[in-house]
């Protein structure tokens, strides 16, 4: 009589335990599932934004210069060179009037906020850093070449002012 008590107890302990199994299952399912949520699109960018004005300077920057024939070596312009130094004052000065267009871009950027887009992923390389690195060696050719015609006030000019600040 002993063994019949026996076996209902083993048929609920096995039910148990298929249904704690058959739960842990189905949880580990579902947390290895992909996740598929939804990325809300990013807001626009406001138009017109510093950096609209910053990559057309660039733009400008670029159509003026030479390229060098040497690959690899970039533009051998008076901003961009391994050796300022061999450019004379008066080859910096007619370089620097030639790209006067780059200043007047950059200054009327200069009036808005700087506004990038957003990074949405860690594989984004933000290729416009090298073009703004590009623009901030033309700004310091630009205020080295004034200061060395004698103007410190218009030397800051095109790199550290807004239009319409006067220096003393």
């Amino acid at each position: 009589m002993a063994r019949l008590q026996r076996k209902p107890y083993r048929f609920v302990g096995l039910t148990i335990v298929l249904l704690l199994g058959g739960f842990f299952c189905v949880r580990y399912a579902l947390d290895s599932a992909p996740l598929t949520a939804s990325i809300p699109a990013p807001p626009p960018m406001p138009h017109p934004n510093a950096l609209d004005y910053y990559l057309k300077a660039h733009e400008q920057l670029i159509a003026t210069a030479v390229p060098v024939s040497i690959p690899g070596m970039g533009l051998d312009v008076p901003w961009n060179s391994a050796s300022p130094e061999k450019f004379t004052l008066e080859q910096k000065a007619k370089e620097l009037a030639e790209t006067r267009s780059v200043l007047d871009t950059l200054r009327q950027g200069f009036a808005y906020a700087y506004l990038a887009p957003p990074c949405r992923s860690f594989n984004h390389l933000l290729p416009e850093l090298a073009k703004e690195r590009e623009l901030g060696r033309y700004l310091r050719f630009a205020a080295e070449t004034k200061a060395a015609q004698g103007g410190w006030s218009a030397g800051s000019a095109p790199s550290m002012r807004k239009p319409g600040i006067k220096s003393s």
